[in-house]
């Protein structure tokens, strides 16, 4: 007797930051266009993924084992029975390798070795990948940048490698009212202006890069804006606590914050600040264009890509180049705002999650001519 096709999507990383990010959108728009030939069930902690209601599109089967474990390198019986499982990372079971389709959003601890010396990451990552060039369903990328890498670091064909690009959830990131925004600031204690940055628990996201040279406007006076920054859980970083010494009045490290009050976080800036020195998409600056917070962003690696002509960028380690822009930038610029809010229409998860259909169709029509 014929079944309809079954896809696991393995779920166990909805809470990381990033990954989750993309799990969980792409999730809550999955279900609106798959076709009734084939099947989606999920793969993860069904606690953790009722709180995102998604037990109400999904069947959920029970999967706990850690990422990065070994466990997770064997899988579940139940996996003989899938006709494709879709891992949003590159930890994927490797019995069933044949029948995955790996996403990979950046090569970060194999590119940035200053900041990611653990030899082992390196290895494992090099294991996996060759693996995956080998013998993998499909590769996913986030970006043409990673594609390219992939290419270039690890040999993998390029024809065998799917742009799937990020989005934005329209819904939460939209203009929030006066009286949200007051509530906010109130709630964090924040001033009426002030810069922004995120991503501050990794030393690649260059964060120390920026504080030593606003340090620079702040001593002579010439700047009274304080520099806020998001992802530290209110927590100064050790690598960050002799850079910060004299100037804790200026900045300000803001505690965990719901994912809703995000939006209101970067709405509340008058500038975003991105100083990274690799990222594989970025996020987080068509978040800030989204809420029409005008992005001052370094020119390294994907973010050329995504931004496309509508922020201004700084070389991520020139000084006097970044305090050049950033006096550009913070010169009042609504075309940097209009051409922000813009460009973000070229990313949403409505969009990925069509991408994705259409490559499971093609990946079915494939195993089917093959029997």
């Amino acid at each position: 007797m014929n079944r309809n096709p079954i896809i696991a999507y393995d779920a166990r990383m909805i809470e990381h930051s990033g990954i989750g990010v993309r799990i969980l959108n792409i999730l809550n728009k999955l279900h609106l266009y798959k076709p009734s030939n084939f099947e989606i069930v999920l793969l993860g902690n069904p606690e953790i993924l009722a709180k995102y209601n998604l037990d109400k599109y999904y069947k959920i089967i029970e999967y706990k084992a850690g990422i990065y474990s070994l466990k997770e390198m064997f899988g579940i019986s139940e996996m003989r029975n899938f006709d494709l499982i879709d891992v949003p990372h590159f930890n994927v079971p490797l019995p069933y390798l044949k029948k995955t389709i790996a996403t990979i959003h950046d090569i970060i601890p194999w590119k940035m070795k200053k900041f990611f010396p653990e030899v082992k990451k390196r290895l494992y990552m090099k294991f996996l990948f060759t693996l995956l060039r080998k013998y993998s369903k499909q590769i996913v990328s986030v970006s043409d940048f990673t594609k390219e890498d992939l290419v270039k670091e690890f040999r993998f064909d390029e024809k065998r490698i799917l742009k799937i690009y990020n989005g934005i959830d329209y819904e939460l990131f939209r203009k929030k009212t006066i009286s949200e925004m007051n509530m906010f600031k109130k709630k964090y204690n924040l001033p009426k202006n002030y810069f922004l940055t995120v991503g501050i628990g990794k030393e690649h996201k260059n964060v120390e890069f920026i504080i030593q040279a606003l340090k620079l406007k702040w001593e002579k006076s010439n700047l009274d804006l304080k520099l806020v920054i998001a992802g530290a859980n209110g927590i100064v970083p050790k690598y960050l606590q002799e850079a910060i010494k004299g100037y804790e009045d200026y900045i300000i490290f803001l505690p965990r914050l719901e994912y809703s009050d995000l939006p209101k976080l970067y709405q509340a800036a008058c500038l975003f600040i991105f100083p990274s020195l690799y990222e594989g998409f970025g996020l987080p600056v068509l978040e800030a264009q989204a809420m029409s917070c005008p992005v001052l962003s370094s020119n390294a690696t994907v973010l050329p890509e995504i931004l496309g002509n509508t922020a201004i960028f700084f070389d991520p380690i020139d000084q006097n180049d970044f305090l050049m822009k950033l006096d550009l930038a913070t010169k009042k610029n609504p075309n940097l705002t209009e051409l922000g809010l813009k460009n973000t229409n070229r990313f949403s998860w409505e969009q990925a999650a069509q991408r994705t259909i259409i490559l499971y169709e093609d990946l079915l029509k494939v195993r089917n001519s093959n029997q």
